[in-house]
């Protein structure tokens, strides 16, 4: 008694005193988060209409006065019969190019088809303005600047769009069309700074929807008409939809520039939004905690006070209850447990001892009947309650939230017809029956919510029995999805390679063992990817993936649907083949290289090659682990018979991608061998050495195929991490040179070609004479080359200034003989 009054009392004060903090607190919050999204929503609006108004609109009102200033030449009525007229207006053309380097190209185009530039260009024979893109936007509205879509433009291939103008005579006769080529590079600078957040961006596209300005540069000039965001986009010139985007809720908000017609649009994912409001959420919860603790405190304190005087009352009761009607119960208070005293004085002094004990039964029966009752509601379980048919008595709040049914849809049917899925009526039946015949059952199925979609659940069914009758069920369905999704997926990655998703080598080495016994004519084949490591060392690991990848595919594209396929080492692969023989396992063996070569005719930048072995058992006398010890075998000899050529055809692509990369220097490699073999003759050297300087100086750099792009083509000063990276490429080339025939002769050469001669060089750090002859010549002529050529990070020096460099570095970087005898020869020559 004492503990029921006591928790009911505190039950019924915290749900007064929290449900309301609770119901508050929401609301506040809701509330707060609306408003703070809203106000966000607008301020990204007002964020881009600023960036149109003061940056987009700016750009093209200058692009557009410089279109109409220029177009209003007076030149241009000459231009037709007096070509020559126009070369006062190019010096003012380059002029403005020179302050507007966002501007590619001016230029007119004329009606009878010549074209004059701000540039040195001949244009080809067959060339005719008039079918431009930008020529015929001209005529869209005469007289006025007209702004192209995205195109590519003829001389640089660069993506632009123009603005254009039609330029007529006094007498009103069409001239031609006069234009700027502007880079999209600019507009997409200005979107690109256009500030929306973590994970927010901005692009801008023309009427026709084109994108003309992404922070992704490769994306310019595509169409996004298709895309389902844009179809959603409403009619007016300003706006913000709520758009599932790649997967995610987004902000969609669009304004459009008003002369063009173009639009700006930003895409704020609705994640970031709700950061933002993370705050209120947090402040929200601390107040309803401390609201809740002190609730909890204050429910404690009245309960205990309250108890304490039914604790006497109860004493007094416990010594009637064991049969001593003489007590009394002494309370002294002024309240209504006053009178209550009093009452059960009156009572205990006129009530028996068996009615007495009547009480204090039903007592215990209300007790355990509100036990059970909190048990059954608040109950993380979802359960449910069965008569002895199966139909519904009663169901918990869980039950109604996992099945999303409440106890008044389905409160007197059978739980089968709601829950079941079908295909599946029969178990549900036979469970049901199984607890009814008085037997406990647990089992692991699926079931079926309202809205059709399966939970998978673990169900523990219990016979109800009262008076040793069974008269229902006591259903408990457990949600086990979550569990099922992790065992599915860690059986999946134990038995899988992450790189390729092939199988791995243990479940490969299981399906063998289950193979072993049965007698079946079972192939196995081993294919080995080529020149891996070659790959790695020199390309780095990202391309040698690929290979591998490409490799998985060529594999899995070429085997039946019941062989079984592995990765079974860093670069070795496996194929179970099961009721075959030699002529099929063949027919795979060419139809794996068949698939190889298609790849290979599709990926030109480099060659996939594999060796394969294979071998098959005709009887299961035979183990496996021996047939797979043929298979590695004869893979092996293939592997040996090509693994020269596969080396060599390696290198052959990182040679040429080595020359694709001259450009970077435009022909530094043949003006290198001319210089250092004026050095070579200067020095008496035999022809043979000569030969082998030419090869050095053509291949001296080919370690730089593994070197990002990102650090070649580099514009500025290179960091120390940078510089380091760059450094390496004396030992890639190194390696690249060992693995050639035509090379490995000059590997110790370009090994130690930045070597200096006071040992401040790399890799090794020689000094003076231990540093190659053949590298202090290279490394003399390369600098002269460098500095006086464009690079990059700087442009040419003059002949004097670079020569008056190797002079201050003789003895320090460079050989001091050396370098005199360089200077004289190229004074001399």
């Amino acid at each position: 008694m004492k503990l029921s009054i006591k928790y009911k009392l505190m039950v019924t004060l915290l749900i007064l005193i929290i449900i309301p903090i609770i119901i508050l607190g929401t609301l506040s919050y809701h509330k707060a988060r609306g408003l703070l999204i809203s106000e966000m929503q607008e301020s990204s609006l007002k964020a881009m209409e600023n960036a149109n108004d003061f940056f987009i609109n700016n750009y093209i009102n200058q692009i557009e006065i410089a279109v109409n200033k220029f177009s209003k030449d007076p030149q241009f009525r000459k231009v037709l019969s007096e070509p020559n007229a126009l070369k006062e207006s190019m010096k003012e053309w380059e002029h403005y190019l020179e302050y507007n380097s966002h501007i590619f190209y001016i230029y007119i185009g004329t009606k009878d088809g010549n074209i004059y530039t701000s540039s040195e260009w001949n244009p080809p024979e067959d060339y005719d303005p008039r079918v431009r893109p930008w020529y015929k936007a001209a005529f869209k509205k005469t007289s006025e600047v007209v702004w192209s879509k995205p195109y590519e433009e003829y001389i640089s291939h660069l993506t632009v769009i123009s603005a254009v103008k039609t330029v007529e005579d006094n007498s009103g006769d069409f001239i031609g069309v006069f234009g700027m080529d502007t880079s999209l590079n600019k507009l997409s600078e200005i979107v690109s700074n256009i500030s929306f957040g973590k994970n927010g961006y901005a692009m801008l596209i023309d009427k026709t929807g084109n994108i003309i300005a992404h922070q992704d540069v490769n994306l310019l000039g595509q169409s996004v008409v298709n895309k389902d965001w844009f179809k959603n986009l409403p009619l007016q010139n300003k706006g913000s939809i709520l758009y599932e985007y790649n997967g995610k809720d987004t902000f969609i908000s669009y304004v459009t520039v008003p002369k063009t017609g173009w639009k700006l649009i930003g895409f704020i994912p609705k994640a970031t939004l709700e950061e933002k409001v993370a705050p209120i959420k947090n402040r929200s919860l601390t107040v309803g905690i401390v609201s809740s603790l002190i609730a909890i405190m204050l429910s404690i304190y009245i309960s205990n006070r309250t108890a304490g005087k039914i604790d006497g009352l109860i004493n007094t009761m416990s010594i009637v209850e064991e049969g001593n009607f003489k007590v009394r119960s002494n309370l002294s208070t002024t309240d209504e447990f006053q009178q209550l005293n009093n009452k059960f004085n009156s009572m205990v002094s006129t009530v028996d001892k068996l009615i007495e004990e009547q009480m204090i039964t039903e007592s215990k029966l209300e007790l355990q009947k509100a036990f059970f009752e909190q048990l059954f509601e608040n109950s993380p379980e979802s359960i449910a309650i069965l008569n002895s048919s199966g139909q519904i008595v009663n169901a918990n709040k869980q039950f109604e939230i996992l099945f999303q049914y409440t106890i008044d849809e389905i409160k007197g049917q059978r739980i089968t017809n709601f829950i079941v899925p079908k295909g599946l009526e029969q178990e549900g039946s036979n469970l049901t029956q199984s607890v009814i015949n008085n037997n406990s059952v647990e089992k692991e199925t699926v079931r079926k919510r309202k809205d059709g979609s399966l939970v998978d659940v673990l169900i523990l069914g219990y016979p109800i029995i009262v008076d040793g009758s069974q008269v229902g069920v006591y259903a408990i369905y457990r949600d086990i999805t979550n569990r099922k999704k992790t065992e599915n997926e860690l059986k999946y990655i134990s038995m899988h390679d992450g790189l390729t998703k092939a199988y791995n080598r243990t479940y490969f080495e299981q399906k063998m063992q289950s193979l072993e016994k049965e007698d079946l004519a079972t192939g196995i084949m081993l294919c080995d990817v080529d020149g891996l490591k070659l790959v790695n060392d020199t390309l780095g690991h990202s391309v040698g993936d690929k290979l591998l990848i490409d490799a998985a595919c060529a594999i899995a594209n070429s085997i039946p649907d019941d062989t079984f396929f592995a990765r079974i080492g860093g670069d070795e692969f496996a194929v179970l083949i099961p009721n075959t023989d030699e002529k099929n396992l063949e027919e795979l063996y060419n139809d794996i290289n068949n698939s190889i070569d298609k790849i290979n005719t599709n990926d030109k930048d480099f060659a996939l090659t594999i060796s394969i072995g294979y071998a098959f058992r005709t009887s299961p006398d035979i183990s496996l682990s021996e047939t797979f010890k043929d298979a590695d075998n004869n893979m092996y000899k293939e592997k040996l018979h090509r693994s020269q050529s596969t080396r060599s055809s390696i290198v052959k692509t990182l040679m040429k991608a080595l020359e694709a990369r001259d450009f970077i220097t435009e022909g530094h490699a043949d003006r290198l061998q001319e210089l250092i073999v004026l050095l070579a003759k200067a020095s008496n050297l035999p022809e043979r050495r000569i030969a082998d300087l030419r090869l050095l100086a053509q291949f001296h750099d080919i370690g730089k195929v593994g070197i990002s792009d990102k650090i070649l083509f580099k514009p500025g000063p290179l960091t120390s991490d940078e510089m380091r990276e760059m450094q390496r490429h004396c030992e890639i080339g190194y390696r690249i040179a060992i693995s050639s025939p035509n090379l490995n002769h000059i590997a110790d050469w370009i090994l130690k070609h930045h070597e200096s001669w006071d040992g401040s060089g790399y890799p090794i750090g020689l000094i003076g004479e231990d540093i190659p002859l053949e590298c202090r010549m290279l490394a003399i002529a390369d600098a002269y080359d460098a500095m006086t050529n464009d690079r990059p990070y700087r442009k040419a020096l003059p002949h004097n200034e670079a020569i008056k460099e190797l002079e201050q570095c003789a003895g320090t970087k460079f050989d001091p003989i050396l370098v005199e005898k360089f200077i004289w020869i190229i004074n001399n020559e």
